[in-house]
């Protein structure tokens, strides 16, 4: 007896010890309990019964059920109601019938039968393997009235035993020596082609090492062979040899595989071995090529020159659905779509020249007829150094191809719109300039700002502004022409690129087609709503040669559009002439600024990011001058800096950021903050620069701590005995130092590490990037590491998008400022902003500081 048939009979030891458990447990049921009256015992029977695992019937002796527990409704499929009363012969197939009869004379003749094996018949007509105990029911007369089965589901133990049969079968009868081992190298098993092979019995070699049949020169392969099992690896088709029981040495092929427990773990090692001493090494060769083919997840075919299938493997089978002996014989044509045809003869002429083809990427039909993505080698078949044949490798790249397709998108679309987002914008931009600058043809760009989105926004929700910026980008759309691309540079604004421009006569007709259909009433949410925009345009090459400039000009333009009352489009040439008045009559109408009290503060809120509070706003100088209208910072201040007005404007800006402060400390809270920008020019006089601020603090009665200095780098760089004064005087009246536009001039750690700023403010121009370049992201998150080390806190200006806000919550910011949240605002506009965002912050997206 082999190791097989004793394992096998251990399992059915086991079997037996579980059908004595059963015995046991129908041989509980029968005992009588004197200490208990008889319905008392009637009810503990019952509920013993319904509560059984196994069916348990009651029939009288002419199969008449009277008793029909629960498990016997799972098991056969019919309840209670349907089997009581019935014949018991429904649940029996007919050609058990006789069996069953000869069953009930047994029992009438004082047998007990036991676990008996048979088939049963379930409702909805399979057969069900069972083991059924069977057993009289006597009255109190000692007369047999009945029988009560006990059935028992063995179909799963049945069909193991079946399949382990089969195994067993299948190691007995194999050509190949199949052995098992333990991970110490003794062997455990040994079938007869092992005994066949190696000469030793089954006796002998059980319970030995593996080595006994290991010639001396390759000993070292068991222990190298145990430590690749011993990892997890298999070892597959090893060609070796081993020694005979006679002493001659066996060519084999060897495939040694760990052996696991439930657990996972190696708990030995099952070995086949084949004697291939036969075999030449050609044949060893194409074996191993054969294995390759068919294992391979490629589709590897071979064809004539006609384009013929001549061979097809499982992974071609798998690749294009259609089985082997579909394809050999057809033509490979079946596999081109009608635009992929004229591949195959470019192919045949470089292949018949013997060159080889590496991975070209192209389209193939599946036999259900969708596309698949493939990645194709070609190379030549040679017979007699002639070219026969062709050898195809094809792998199925639409996963990656789609993996890739998203990752352009998520690079270059905007995920809400559909639009070209502002990177693959630029791009397009870029590629219009140098096409325009050949073909001498001009083009325009719209710069679009949709009015009053962010009251929509915040009224009802961030859900229902992404509705009206979906409806926007198809308005536009419908709008523009084939030629022209509209995208969305983030927020509320998108650019639209109009080649092929000649007027601006045209170009005023599409803006009013714009501002028109964004006018006819929508209804988004059962809410019925008109939009408008506000759109500034620039043109190429009269306003700008690059795509920075052209962008600047159009969104100068577009404010100057919202400043003049909204809902209409201005042209940056128009705009330019309104304000390019002479640096002379400029600086006389700035002279009188002041007087005519034309300047006034805007403030722009700062969340605090860990408490989602407005605990500071920025204060930013504008100019409206009575006929120009709004003068633009950038133009009015470098003239102030460059004729030494800057000095009067700075203090005038000192006292009506503290009046206000005043004001805001007693509305907001004694840690309200403002922050100041103050220009390098304004520190060249210590005593002015210090002593009107002490005395501005002192006489509007506001601790130093509630104001903050913002300076930028360009004052730090030019280092002097003036510049620690200043700062160190600041500090002594409590007045925090911020450094502005970090990362824009010439950043140096050096005064990080010897000034003692309170903030570091992160450009705008980073943040602007910082969900499209990782490069952007990689060096904020470097700023803030850097700035919280040396303590100081964290401000990102020109936030825009939630998803910027995301990004920067992973890098621990601070505190957050810009149009996100809200634009800088008059001092009436900003208190009603701020009761509006204390009493919906908690409900705002995005808001959340653990994100």
């Amino acid at each position: 007896m082999t190791t097989f048939d004793r394992n096998k009979n251990n399992e059915n030891g086991q079997s037996e010890a579980h059908n004595r458990d059963i015995d046991q447990n129908h041989s509980r049921m029968d005992v009588h309990t004197p200490n208990i009256d008889q319905a008392a015992e009637s009810q503990l029977f019952d509920a013993v019964v319904a509560s059984a695992n196994d069916a348990i019937m009651v029939t009288s002796l002419d199969s008449v059920v009277s008793s029909w527990n629960p498990a016997a409704a799972e098991l056969f499929g019919y309840v209670s109601a349907e089997m009581t009363g019935q014949s018991l012969r429904k649940i029996i197939p007919a050609d058990l019938i006789s069996e069953h009869q000869e069953l009930l004379q047994n029992m009438l003749l004082g047998k007990r039968l036991v676990h008996h094996r048979t088939r049963r018949q379930h409702k909805d007509g399979s057969q069900l393997q069972v083991a059924i105990t069977l057993s009289p029911i006597v009255n109190p007369h000692g007369l047999i009235v009945g029988a009560s089965y006990i059935a028992q589901d063995i179909s799963q133990q049945v069909a193991a035993e079946a399949l382990q049969s089969h195994f067993q079968s299948i190691i007995e009868t194999s050509e190949d020596a199949i052995i098992s081992k333990s991970i110490d190298g003794i062997v455990q098993s040994w079938n007869q082609a092992a005994e066949r092979m190696f000469g030793y019995k089954a006796e002998e070699m059980i319970g030995q090492p593996m080595l006994k049949i290991f010639p001396p020169e390759r000993a070292h392969e068991e222990a190298e062979i145990l430590a690749k099992l011993a990892a997890g690896k298999r070892v597959e088709h090893f060609r070796t040899q081993r020694q005979h029981k006679s002493g001659h040495l066996v060519e084999v092929s060897v495939t040694i595989s760990p052996v696991f427990n439930e657990d996972g773990g190696i708990v030995g090692v099952s070995t086949i071995a084949r004697d291939v001493t036969k075999l030449v090494t050609q044949e060893r060769i194409t074996r191993q090529f054969e294995v390759i083919v068919e294992s391979s997840d490629d589709a590897i075919i071979s064809k004539s020159l006609d384009g013929i299938v001549q061979s097809w493997n499982p992974g071609a089978e798998r690749m294009f659905g259609y089985k082997t002996e579909e394809m050999v014989g057809q033509s490979i044509i079946t596999l081109f779509p009608d635009d992929k045809l004229e591949e195959e003869a470019v192919f045949l002429g470089q292949i018949i020249q013997g060159r080889k083809i590496n991975h070209f990427r192209t389209l193939r039909l599946h036999k259900s007829g969708r596309s698949i993505h493939v990645s194709v080698s070609l190379s030549p078949i040679y017979e007699d150094d002639r070219v026969v044949g062709i050898s195809k490798i094809a792998r199925d790249i639409t996963q990656e191809v789609f993996t890739q397709e998203q990752i352009w998108k998520q690079a270059y679309m905007d995920q809400l719109t559909g639009l070209p987002n502002r990177r693959h914008f630029l791009k397009l931009m870029a590629q219009q300039i140098n096409s325009s600058q050949m073909s001498k043809h001009r083009f325009a760009l719209f710069f679009i700002d949709l009015d009053n989105f962010k009251i929509f926004n915040d009224t009802y929700g961030h859900d229902f502004g992404d509705q009206i910026l979906s409806h926007v980008s198809e308005v536009f759309d419908r709008c523009t022409r084939a030629t022209d691309t509209v995208a969305r540079l983030g927020g509320d604004e998108f650019v639209i690129m109009l080649p092929g421009v000649l007027d601006n006569s045209g170009l005023e007709r599409i803006a009013e087609n714009i501002l028109r259909n964004l006018k006819a009433p929508v209804r988004i949410d059962e809410i019925e709503l008109s939009l408008s925009a506000s759109i500034g345009v620039s043109v190429y090459p009269d306003d700008g040669k690059d795509s920075k400039v052209l962008l600047q000009q159009a969104d100068q333009a577009m404010y100057q559009a919202k400043y003049h009352g909204r809902n209409q489009c201005m042209f940056f040439r128009n705009i330019q002439k309104s304000t390019n008045v002479d640096d002379h009559e400029l600086l006389t109408e700035l002279g009188m600024a002041l007087e005519r009290n034309e300047f006034s503060l805007h403030f722009q809120p700062i969340i605090d990011a860990g408490t989602v509070r407005i605990g500071k706003a920025e204060a930013l100088l504008r100019w409206t001058h009575p006929k120009l209208g709004m003068i633009p910072p950038d133009v009015f201040i470098p003239l102030a800096e460059r004729y030494g007005l800057i000095k009067s404007i700075g203090r005038w800006v000192v006292s009506e950021a503290l009046r206000v402060l005043k004001l805001w400390t007693r509305k907001y809270g004694d840690d309200f903050q403002i922050s100041i920008n103050k220009s390098p020019l304004q520190f060249l006089d210590y005593h002015e620069s210090i002593n009107h601020l002490y005395n501005s603090l002192r006489s509007f009665d506001v601790r130093g701590r509630n104001l903050i200095v913002e300076v930028t780098e360009s004052f730090l760089l030019d280092h002097s005995e003036i510049t620690d004064k200043i700062l160190n005087a600041y500090q002594e009246m409590g007045v925090e130092i911020a450094i502005d536009d970090f990362g824009t001039g010439y950043s140096s750690l050096a005064y990080l590490n010897r000034y003692s700023f309170s903030y570091l403010k992160i450009d705008r121009t980073f943040i602007n990037g910082i969900t499209e370049s990782k490069r952007d992201f990689q060096l904020c998150k470097g700023i803030a590491m850097i700035a919280h080390e040396l303590d100081m806190k964290i401000v990102a200006e020109g936030v825009e998008t939630r998803d910027q806000m995301q990004l920067l919550n992973l890098i621990e910011t601070d505190c957050y400022q810009g149009y996100l949240f809200s634009k800088p605002l008059p001092i009436a506009e900003f208190e009603t902003f701020m009761q509006e965002f204390s009493a919906t912050s908690a409900l705002m997206p995005g808001f959340d500081p653990c994100l």
